[in-house]
């Protein structure tokens, strides 16, 4: 038997039904909720091995039961609380799934990667909310610490993880040793890419930078070397619907940009979204971490032209591949390459090869079984 340990997020459903689908009737799932009564605002699933639980409640523990029945302990995102489950329990074989946030934000910003071009300029409009924020997430939000943290970390066996993030774990935090380092991915590409847009191909000519509002994005330092480009008529997407505030973001896209500049700030149906998508023929991704790997393989598979930061560790894993696509150093001089059908048949072959259905069941049965 598996015990899975997740929050209340969007992944989650569709990794309950792969692990099930795969190793049905050899899993526990244990959903982290902040209280009895919370309604999950994702994971919607009603089956008799899934529990929303209070975590060090006297129903958590219960539920839990004798650690030793569990072959594997999965932690899927390294929250505050199950950083303490860890530390409360011994186990031979836990295994960390690591999501980004749990990496880049609570360990590695704590030791000095960078995750922001240059926030006291670009964002200065609202610095010191931000700041206050930061001071109530560390005094009264978080129930660890950094050392918590590690001690957690310490106590895994296995790290599902891809290379490049491998690395900077180990470059800012060493002590906390070596570990079996494993592929995993939740989506195969058919879920990925969305049915509609399976057999189809970009035909547009915009240009999209990041993949929500989120400041990680670094939406204005992108902005800024767009407009330094000859564009002729190409308009400049951006998808700020979700993901954090954008006021200040589409006040910097429409200063920097002008009237190019299109702001997504409503919700749009996938359908149209997909169509959307459709007229883009430039994916710029400004993120110095690791986020929007499902919206970078959906535009690498529509034939699109994709630049990441040098800092963002996916380009590795991409390279590993063999996708092509470019740096933002070479914006300047690819602003308006289009891939040939030879480099787009080499992105859809690598991803239907490294994300295929049949490699993820090959995972989670050598992995979990």
């Amino acid at each position: 038997m598996n015990l899975h340990i997740m929050p209340d997020e969007k992944v989650v459903t569709r990794a309950v039904k792969s692990f099930d689908s795969v190793l049905p009737g050899q899993n526990q799932y244990v959903i982290m909720v902040p209280s009895a009564d919370y309604k999950c605002k994702h994971v919607c699933i009603d089956l008799p091995n899934v529990h929303k639980l209070v975590y060090d409640t006297d129903t958590f523990w219960y539920e839990i039961g004798d650690i030793s029945q569990y072959k594997h302990i999965i932690i899927h995102f390294m929250t505050d609380e199950s950083v303490a489950f860890i530390n409360r329990i011994e186990h031979p074989n836990i295994t960390w799934v690591a999501w980004g946030a749990d990496l880049y934000n609570e360990l590695l910003v704590e030791r000095g990667f960078r995750l922001y071009a240059n926030p006291l300029v670009v964002y200065k409009g609202n610095r010191i909310v931000r700041r206050l924020r930061y001071i109530k997430h560390i005094l009264i939000d978080k129930k660890c610490n950094v050392q918590d943290r590690l001690n957690a970390i310490r106590k895994t066996r296995n790290l599902c993880i891809n290379s490049g993030d491998y690395e900077l774990l180990q470059k800012y935090y060493p002590e906390v040793g070596e570990k079996n380092r494993k592929h995993f991915f939740y989506y195969p590409i058919d879920e990925i890419v969305p049915t509609s847009l399976m057999g189809s191909m970009t035909l547009g000519n915009a240009i999209m930078v990041g993949n929500s509002a989120a400041l990680t994005n670094n939406h204005v330092s992108v902005y800024k070397r767009l407009s330094k480009l000859r564009l002729k008529d190409r308009k400049i997407i951006s998808p700020l619907s979700y993901g954090g505030k954008n006021e200040e973001t589409i006040k910097k896209g429409q200063e920097i940009l002008g009237d190019r500049f299109v702001p997504l700030t409503d919700f749009m149906p996938l359908d149209e979204y997909n169509r959307l998508l459709l007229t883009v023929r430039t994916f710029i991704f400004g993120s110095y971490r690791q986020q929007a790997m499902g919206n970078i393989i959906v535009a690498l598979y529509l034939g699109a032209t994709v630049f990441l930061d040098k800092r963002n560790t996916i380009m590795s894993r991409l390279q590993e591949m063999g996708c092509v696509f470019f740096s933002i150093d070479e914006l300047e001089k690819r602003i308006d390459y289009r891939l040939s059908e030879a480099e787009i048949e080499q992105n859809r072959t690598q991803l239907r090869k490294c994300y295929s259905k049949e490699r993820q069941i090959r995972y989670i049965k050598e992995y979990f079984s």
